[in-house]
């Protein structure tokens, strides 16, 4: 069964572990994760969500040059890249999280909404910019006719 992978950046804040690295049990007792910087959630053919972990730029980076093991049985990524959870999985159905929750809390969709924040603010100071510098070329033409016209009186008398 072939899944579906979509990465999502990790909200900022969020600090989660990866759940791809391997894990060498065998080294030291007292060891680090990396920190994940993507969500990712696998989609089946029907597009139900039937996986959501967090993933490293090391592990990411794998996945897309297809370095990544997947699961003969199930066909997901494989967990700390040794083993699969699927014989563990029940057929009773679950209550994923949705994709629009995913987008809503991802890194990039905040970036987006700024953006787009920060563009009307720009428009907005800049209608207010036009409207000024109308107003300050309104006065310096005032001031050159009133200096024109006293400078005419000043002859005359």
């Amino acid at each position: 069964m072939k899944l579906e992978y979509r990465i999502l950046e990790v909200a900022e804040g969020d600090k989660q572990d990866c759940n791809y690295c391997l894990l060498d049990f065998q080294a030291e007792i007292g060891f680090n994760l990396n920190t994940a910087t993507h969500e990712i959630a696998a989609n089946n053919k029907e597009g139900d969500c039937v996986d959501i972990a967090f993933i490293c730029t090391t592990c990411k980076r794998d996945l897309e040059n297809g370095a990544h093991p997947y699961c003969e049985l199930c066909g997901r990524l494989k967990r700390n890249r040794r083993g699969c959870f699927c014989e563990l999985l029940t057929d009773r159905p679950s209550q994923p999280v949705s994709e629009e929750t995913l987008i809503a809390r991802s890194f990039s969709s905040r970036l987006e909404n700024k953006t787009r924040e920060l563009e009307k603010e720009l428009s907005a100071a800049k209608e207010e910019l036009k409207v000024e510098g109308k107003k300050w070329l309104n006065f310096k033409k005032n001031l050159k006719s009133e200096v024109r016209n006293r400078s005419k009186n000043s002859w005359i008398e």
